[in-house]
């Protein structure tokens, strides 16, 4: 039988970005499990503005996406998915829901679902703080390049333990 070669890739940390609520995130995968090939992993932390949020890039498993129930539910439909480790973009997105221009370029929200998404970010945002990447503070390029590997190396190593517990309950 030929093996199907298309499929799906889910990023599960961007859906924030197009205001899809936390649920769709969860349920997104489990309804792409037959056409499933390929998982973006990236964590964002979230910063409240006057026109919405921003999604600032962090090491994954430091910010709001639950890589456990992600993990469980790949290791049930597909144990051996591939998937990449991709820490975010330099720049924070800036997710200005409030913003009637914002929604221009996005299909329509329910008030229940874009009320979901608000209640996550509300809950999950971080206190107000400087949330700007040393690329954003335009300081030197080798603190770019030293922020860049520490949320890399933090990313693989929380990715190694999460690893590790599963392939150990599997093998339970």
């Amino acid at each position: 039988m030929k093996q199907q070669r298309y499929g799906r890739v889910i990023n599960v940390a961007s859906m924030l970005g197009s205001v899809r609520s936390p649920n769709e995130a969860r349920i997104a995968p489990a309804k792409a499990m037959p056409h499933l090939k390929h998982v973006h992993l990236k964590d964002y932390w979230i910063y409240l503005t006057e026109e919405g949020y921003r999604l600032v890039r962090c090491p994954i498993g430091q910010g709001v996406v639950d890589f456990p129930a992600l993990f469980t539910l790949l290791s049930q439909h597909h144990p051996q998915m591939t998937m990449s480790i991709e820490v975010g973009a330099l720049e924070a997105r800036h997710t200005r829901v409030l913003a009637d221009d914002y929604w221009l370029e996005y299909p329509a929200r329910s008030a229940s679902q874009f009320a979901e998404t608000m209640r996550f970010v509300l809950a999950h945002a971080k206190a107000p703080a400087d949330w700007r990447t040393p690329y954003e503070k335009n300081e030197p390029e080798s603190s770019i390049i030293a922020y860049e590997n520490h949320q890399l190396l933090s990313s693989i190593a929380y990715m190694q333990g999460l690893v590790r517990t599963y392939n150990a309950i599997q093998e339970d």
